[in-house]
């Protein structure tokens, strides 16, 4: 069956889709991560497709996520450990900074964390990155920054890619998803108040502390692929 569907759909809305579900399940073992005290993402290594092989590189973007949430956290928290948390983060999944400049970039950014434009004012000074890559990371620094702090402009009009960049399905990127975890942790962490969590697991996580908050995302995935199986190309390749 699986073959007659994706000849109904096209290989490359095909491929979107199955970027779409492997970022399901990132975004639920990322969260039991967090519940369960320890890595995860090690059961994502062999998540791939019969024809078209390893969908993305969803253990990595599962660990480095990792990294950029715990350092987010302590960042929003004002925690001490908040500065080896962003060396962590800059060194997993960040290849913006070149390794001598790391410190400098963490010590500016947490310096401005509650300002986003200095904070890019801060970040995009010659020699914080690396040349060849100066002139995007300062056009970028903006909205990157952006998700962050989860502001409401920014993530609905989020136009990341997914992970094997494909622009197909821009409204459901994983970046999006992190920018709106971020900014409910904000406003619920603000108020003390879980419920403006909404939909958010991994803000609900972060508020309460309960392993079952993680569970939201296996909603989602339950409800994403269990929705799949009315769309007309999945009836027309049915038995």
């Amino acid at each position: 069956m699986v073959k007659e569907i994706r000849g109904q759909l096209g290989t490359n809305k095909w491929k979107a889709q199955l970027d779409l579900f492997a970022m399901h399940f990132v975004r639920y073992y990322q969260c039991r991560s967090h519940a369960d005290g320890k890595p995860r993402c090690g059961a994502l290594e062999n998540f791939h497709e019969p024809e078209i092989g390893l969908i993305g590189n969803t253990a990595k973007i599962c660990s480095d996520n990792l990294h950029k949430d715990r350092f987010f956290y302590a960042a929003a928290q004002k925690k001490p450990k908040a500065r080896k948390l962003c060396l962590q983060f800059l060194k997993s999944g960040n290849d913006t900074f070149a390794p001598e400049s790391r410190e400098r970039a963490c010590d500016a950014w947490l310096a401005h964390w509650e300002d986003s434009k200095a904070a890019c004012a801060a970040l995009t000074v010659p020699g914080m990155a690396y040349a060849e890559k100066q002139e995007k990371w300062v056009k970028h620094c903006p909205e990157t920054l952006a998700s962050f702090y989860g502001e409401d402009s920014y993530c609905k009009e989020f136009k990341g890619f997914t992970m094997n960049n494909d622009p197909a399905n821009p409204e459901e990127c994983n970046d999006k998803q992190e920018c709106t975890d971020y900014g409910a942790f904000l406003k619920a962490s603000k108020a003390g108040d879980a419920e403006l969590c909404g939909e958010s697991g991994l803000c609900r996580f972060f508020m309460t502390n309960k392993p079952e908050s993680c569970g939201v995302y296996a909603k989602q995935l339950e409800d994403w692929y269990c929705g799949r199986f009315s769309w007309p190309e999945f009836a027309k390749a049915s038995p």
